[in-house]
C-alpha cells in the first residue's frame, strides 16, 4: 500500500484529475511503474517525451497529463487530509490490491485506486456478498440477518453496499454476530456522515469492519456510481447471496454480473415464491436456491460454505503460480496477439494473477488435441501405403541416415579437435607457469 505522500498525491491526480479512462490509467500505471519499476512521482516528473515513449500515449491523452499536471499541489494538500484522517490508498500494483479483484473485472473497469477504513486484513477471510433490495420485505430483511449472522459466527467476512434495507440487514446481521463485515460504498469514503461514522468507529478499531471505495474521497451518491459498486462487490466476493430481486434494477444486474464473473450464485426461496420473479429467474440461470423459513439454517448453507472453503484453496493454489501480466489478467483485442508472440514477457514483467491461465490452458490442449489427430492420421494411412506414402516413407529413411551420418561426422571432427588441444596444453602450461 501506497505510504508516500507526495506518491499518493500522483495517484489521486492520474486517477481523478487526468480525464482519461480507466483502461488507459491502468496501462501507464502497469507501464510505468511495474514494467519500468518506477515510482509514479518520476511520471509526473518527467517530459512529455518520456511519456509517449514508455507509455505509447496519443496527442490528447498528453495534452490532458500536462494540464492535470498544474493540479499536483491541490492533490497534495488532498492527500494529506486523507492521511490526516487514517484514510488509505491502495492502488492496481500494490501487493495488497485483492486478487479476486483483479482476476474478475478487465483492464477498464478494475478501479485504479481504492480507498479504504479499517483492517485490510478482513478480506483474507473467507469473503461472501449478500445484495437485495433497499425496499425488501420484513421476511427477506429476517432472511438476510439470520444468513449474515451465520455466516459471521462460521469466520466468514460478510460484504455488503452500504444502502438500505438487505445491506443494513447483512451489517447488522454480521456485527451482532462480532463478526467480520466489509462495507463497500457507492460513493466518496468522505461522504459517509458524521453520525454513520461514529457508529462504525467501534468495529473498525477492533477490527472487524473495512470500509471501501472506489470512488474519489468526495464523490456523491449517484446511480451510475451504484451499478459500478457492485461489480467491485461481486468480484471481491467468492460468492453471492441475493435476498430479494425483481427482473431489472441494481441488484439484479449485480446478480447477472456475479454469474458472468463465474461467482457461484445464492437465492433465497421463500415459501411465497411466486412474488420474487427475479429471484425465480436467477435460480433458472444457475442460481442455487436457500428455502426460507427453515428449521436447519446450517444445512440450508452447508454446500454454500463447503463450496467457497474449497474454491478458496483452489484460488490460493492459483496465486503459487508465476505471477501474470496485466495483459494476460484483463481481456483486450490486443492482448492474445501479444501473449503467443512474446510469452516470455509476461515473465519477465510480472504484473497481477488472474483466471486467464484457464485460457492458456484451454489453448494448449486445443494444440495438443491438433497434434493427436495427426498422429492418428498418420497411423491411419499407414495400414493403407499408397506411392506416395511409401516415396515419403523412403526420403524419411534416407533423411534419417543422412542426419546419423553427419552426427557421426560432426563428434569425429571435435574428437580430433580435443585432441589437437591436449597436445599443445603441455607446452602451453610451461609457458605461463613462471
Amino acid at each position: 500500500m501506497t505510504s508516500d505522500l507526495q506518491e499518493q498525491a500522483c495517484w489521486l491526480l492520474l486517477a481523478f484529475e487526468s480525464g482519461l479512462s480507466t483502461k488507459l490509467i491502468n496501462d501507464i500505471a502497469i507501464s510505468w511503474c511495474r514494467q519500468h519499476k518506477r515510482p509514479l512521482r518520476e511520471f509526473f516528473a518527467a517530459d512529455i517525451q518520456q511519456w509517449q515513449e514508455v507509455c505509447q500515449l496519443g496527442v490528447k491523452e498528453l495534452e490532458k497529463l500536462e494540464q492535470a499536471r498544474e493540479k499536483l499541489v491541490g492533490q497534495a494538500f488532498l492527500a494529506e487530509q486523507l492521511s490526516h484522517n487514517q484514510i488509505h490508498l491502495l492502488t492496481v500494483v500494490d501487493e495488497h490490491y485483492p486478487e479476486l479483484l483483479k482476476s474478475a473485472l478487465k483492464r477498464n473497469q478494475a478501479p485504479p485506486v481504492l480507498f479504504y477504513v479499517g483492517n485490510l486484513d478482513v478480506l483474507e477471510h473467507t469473503t461472501i456478498a449478500i445484495i437485495g433490495s433497499r425496499n425488501a420485505r420484513e421476511e427477506i430483511l429476517a432472511f438476510t440477518q439470520e444468513v449474515a449472522r451465520y455466516l459471521a459466527e462460521n469466520d466468514v467476512n460478510v460484504m455488503s453496499g452500504n444502502a438500505r434495507g438487505v445491506d443494513r440487514a447483512a451489517y447488522d446481521g454480521a456485527v451482532s454476530a462480532n463478526g467480520y463485515t466489509t462495507v463497500v460504498l457507492p460513493h466518496g469514503i468522505r461522504k459517509l456522515s458524521n453520525v454513520q461514522m461514529r457508529s462504525l468507529l467501534p468495529y473498525i478499531e477492533a477490527g472487524k469492519v473495512l470500509l471501501l471505495s472506489q470512488f474519489h474521497p468526495d464523490a456523491p451518491w449517484t446511480v451510475g456510481r451504484a451499478m459500478e459498486r457492485n461489480k467491485v462487490v461481486t468480484g471481491l466476493a467468492k460468492a453471492v447471496i441475493v435476498a430479494e430481486s425483481d427482473v431489472h434494477g441494481g441488484t439484479w444486474d449485480g446478480a447477472n454480473g456475479a454469474l458472468a464473473q463465474k461467482r457461484s450464485l445464492y437465492v433465497c426461496q421463500p415459501k411465497t415464491f411466486s412474488v420474487l420473479p427475479g429471484n425465480n429467474m436467477l435460480i433458472k440461470k444457475g442460481g442455487h436456491a436457500i428455502p426460507w423459513p427453515t428449521e436447519d439454517l446450517a444445512a440450508s448453507l452447508s454446500q454454500l460454505l463447503n463450496g467457497t472453503l474449497s474454491k478458496k484453496q483452489e484460488q490460493l493454489q492459483v496465486y503459487e503460480m508465476p505471477l501474470l501480466s496485466v495483459e494476460q489478467v484483463h481481456e483486450g483485442p490486443d492482448i492474445d496477439q501479444e501473449q503467443i508472440q512474446k510469452p516470455a514477457a509476461a515473465e519477465q514483467e510480472p504484473i497481477v494473477e488472474g483466471l486467464d491461465i484457464n485460457q492458456e490452458q484451454a489453448e494448449e490442449t486445443v494444440t495438443i488435441g491438433k497434434e493427436q489427430t495427426s498422429e492418428q492420421e498418420v497411423v491411419a494411412a499407414s495400414h493403407k501405403p499408397t506411392a506416395k506414402a511409401r516415396k515419403q516413407k523412403s526420403d524419411a529413411v534416407k533423411k534419417e541416415k543422412s542426419s546419423s551420418s553427419r552426427k557421426k561426422e560432426t563428434q569425429s571432427k571435435r574428437k580430433r579437435e580435443t585432441q589437437f588441444e591436449q597436445s599443445l596444453l603441455p607446452g602451453l602450461e610451461g609457458k605461463y607457469s613462471s
